[in-house]
């Protein structure tokens, strides 16, 4: 393991020795395309030749190609003759090269059948040469080590658009002719292609209908659902913990017997179960229209999942005692490391309680608002806070989870967000703790003690070995939010 993952960082570094494809592409067509040539580029993606010494991007002229626009007879006429209104070089008819800076487009547009059936095509013509441009240059950089390559291009943007982005240039040869290309791309149909407006959701399901609006504004106030000034709103963190921890605690029983053949029993599991567990049951209620969310159902799944852990441990009671007797120090390890890291992430967040990311917020009101969506919604899936009368046409599992307790708690989401910050982050530090501690104990050939039914290694060897699991995934695995962090106290810190 230690090996494969030196190999697997080795490969990731040799990334950053060379130079950026795009800079490398640049420098491509200030060798190769004469200046006053006209080179397209995707909107929502860069424009090549970057200013380089080697030359200047003014030299050239630049055709955007709006390939994210919803696939239409008049896009398609765009695209190959260009815009009407344009009196510059417009359109493929007067570009004369392609550039395609990363997969950004090519590759969101693929998983949209209905929605881009021509600009699909396009692509498929462009890449096999039928559209009348060929392929002349071709710039992939991509983790390799020792003659070992890694496909990343299923990564996510940070790495495919921004990181090391594989670029395409391709140039016109004296087949095209705008007719005919115009006439491949309709035979997909751009007519036909489906692109419903949040007005038009009736139709696919993305409004609600009047019975479930009624629900739903039926299900209580803002005020009603959550108490700014209720008896867990003084110390939240400890409400919450405390859930965390009895629910955890109650799938002690049956998750010891589960993973008995793990060395820790599966101990440093329960808080994930727990967790996830009566986040899943409670979905499956509210989902499949057998309760109304509310706080009881939260309080009810808590309390089945409580009760049918006291039943297992009542069954398995001496075999629960022969494993605390055991492994106390291992689950007490595993108890430590999840109470540092909540409090360690609970203090972090409540120095930076802000939602919100420099300079325009990012992402964060509108997961803030989802989450509040989320946990006020009756039924689901829930409604929409970004379009009244709508339901949620977004992946929330992650916010319903933290939804639960929320209900249970009555905590408001600003406090909740935080708190479920420091949750997501100490599950995930005590999991890296058990998964190491695991490995290690499964894997070493020095089992001296766990013959006679003890640990399988002295306990300050597996306390390191967690500590270490815990501290290189949640710790040092990005030191840019403890930057972050130290910069936004230096904003309100005079003498820094």
């Amino acid at each position: 393991m230690a090996v494969s993952t030196a190999w697997w960082a080795l490969a990731f570094q040799n990334v950053y020795a060379a130079e950026h494809p795009r800079l490398q592409a640049s420098e491509w067509i200030y060798e190769n395309i004469p200046p006053g040539s006209t080179i397209t580029h995707e909107e929502w993606d860069d424009s090549i030749p970057y200013n380089l010494p080697a030359g200047s991007a003014s030299d050239y002229t630049f055709i955007p190609l709006g390939m994210y626009h919803t696939d239409s007879v008049q896009k398609i006429e765009d695209l190959v003759y260009g815009r009407r209104d344009k009196e510059a070089p417009d359109g493929l008819a007067d570009a004369d090269y392609v550039a395609i800076t990363s997969n950004r487009v090519r590759g969101s547009t693929a998983k949209l059948e209905r929605e881009y059936p021509a600009t699909i095509r396009y692509y498929e013509l462009l890449e096999s040469g039928e559209l009348g441009f060929d392929l002349v240059a071709h710039f992939k950089v991509e983790p390799s080590f020792l003659g070992l390559a890694i496909d990343d291009s299923g990564a996510e943007e940070a790495f495919t658009v921004y990181d090391h982005p594989e670029v395409w240039i391709y140039r016109k040869g004296s087949e095209f002719e705008a007719d005919r290309v115009f006439a491949l791309l309709a035979e997909a149909h751009p007519e036909r292609a489906i692109n419903l407006q949040p007005a038009q959701g009736p139709s696919n399901g993305l409004q609600l209908t009047a019975a479930q609006a009624e629900k739903q504004q039926n299900g209580g106030t803002f005020s009603d659902v959550f108490a700014i000034d209720g008896f867990t709103s003084t110390v939240p963190w400890l409400w919450w913990y405390l859930w965390l921890q009895v629910l955890a605690f109650a799938t002690v029983p049956w998750v010891a017997w589960l993973f008995r053949a793990l060395p820790d029993r599966g101990y440093g599991l329960t808080k994930v179960i727990g967790f996830a567990g009566s986040g899943v049951f409670a979905w499956m209620l509210v989902a499949w229209n057998i309760l109304d969310f509310s706080i009881a159902v939260a309080w009810f799944v808590a309390t089945v999942m409580v009760a049918f852990g006291a039943a297992v441990a009542w069954f398995r009671r001496d075999d629960l005692r022969q494993h605390a007797r055991d492994h106390w120090r291992t689950w007490l390890t595993v108890e430590a490391i999840f109470a540092i890291a909540f409090a360690a992430l609970t203090l972090m967040r409540a120095f930076n309680p802000d939602i919100w990311h420099h300079p325009q917020g990012g992402e964060k009101p509108m997961e803030l608002a989802y989450m509040t969506a989320v946990a006020r919604s009756t039924e689901l899936p829930p409604f929409d806070p970004w379009f009244g009368g709508g339901s949620l046409n977004y992946y929330y599992m992650g916010w319903w989870l933290l939804a639960v307790p929320m209900r249970a708690l009555k905590l408001v989401p600003e406090i909740a967000f935080n708190l479920g910050i420091a949750t997501y982050g100490s599950l995930a530090a005590t999991v890296a703790a058990s998964t190491v501690m695991n490995l290690v104990g499964l894997s070493t050939t020095s089992r001296r003690v766990q013959d006679a039914g003890r640990n399988f290694l002295p306990w300050p060897v597996i306390a390191v070995v967690a500590v270490l699991g815990a501290v290189f995934l949640v710790g040092i695995g990005n030191l840019d939010a403890g930057h972050q962090t130290i910069e936004r106290l230096q904003f309100v810190n005079d003498w820094g």
